[in-house]
């Protein structure tokens, strides 16, 4: 099973926070599949195929369905409602009949940059998840780091996870994490027009100069999320 570096940091998504942003960061092993599945024999890796901006799922996102866990206010659920699976929420379930539920999304997985193909299984007993979503040729150049921060939701809110990927180059205006002026952020960024901003429309962009002291730490491959408090640290 592989283990991932991760930093005791928050990273800022406002451009506002730390005064410095590598003092006091403590580096830790962790594996995904010790994190994230408790269930091992009662949960599934699926792919999103709807767009879910409440909980922050879009197409094509990865998720973990949990059958063992019994629905509650406020989670996503995965039922299958007329031969179809679908998501939906709690209160959904409660107003329609003939609603199968699969199982409780318990989180969920947004690529930014392309991610390996989900293997036909009945179970993560079968597979590593681990190391389907981080293979052990870039293990040593990932790093596990947490968002703090609203500024891009809708997909990475505040408590989220975010795998920053340093063997990946660089792409306009995909999400990098950097330190700027001394305050760790995740933003997208811009060289060609020398701007750095959010995915929330609420945040301004910032415009970078010659003046600001810029450096990138890597891409964002990834952004997880937990959906249940929970489960969230163990």
């Amino acid at each position: 099973m592989g283990v991932l570096q991760i930093f005791d940091q928050s990273i800022n998504c406002g451009i506002t926070g730390f005064e410095d942003p590598t003092s006091g960061s403590v580096r830790k092993s962790l594996s995904l599949s010790k994190q994230l599945v408790h269930h091992p024999s009662a949960t599934k890796l699926t792919v999103a195929h709807q767009d879910v901006p409440y909980f922050g799922i879009s197409d094509g996102d990865y998720l973990l369905v949990d059958s063992s866990l019994q629905p509650e206010a406020n989670d996503c659920i995965l039922v299958e409602y007329l031969g179809e699976n679908a998501l939906v929420s709690f209160q959904e379930i409660q107003k329609q009949e003939d609603i199968v539920v699969q199982g409780v999304v318990s989180a969920r997985f947004h690529w930014y940059r392309k991610g390996h193909s989900i293997p036909i299984h009945n179970s993560l007993k079968e597979f590593d998840l681990h190391e389907l979503l981080i293979p052990p040729e870039q293990q040593h150049t990932c790093v596990l780091m947490r968002a703090n921060g609203k500024s891009m939701l809708p997909i990475i809110d505040n408590g989220d996870l975010l795998l920053l990927n340093r063997s990946l180059s660089f792409k306009e205006d995909h999400p990098v994490i950097m330190a700027l002026n001394g305050e760790l952020v995740c933003k997208r960024l811009n060289k060609r027009l020398k701007k750095a901003y959010s995915d929330n429309p609420k945040f301004r962009s910032v415009y970078l100069s010659s003046s600001d002291e810029i450096r990138i730490y890597g891409c964002v491959s990834m952004a997880i999320r937990i959906y249940r408090r929970e489960l969230r640290g163990r």
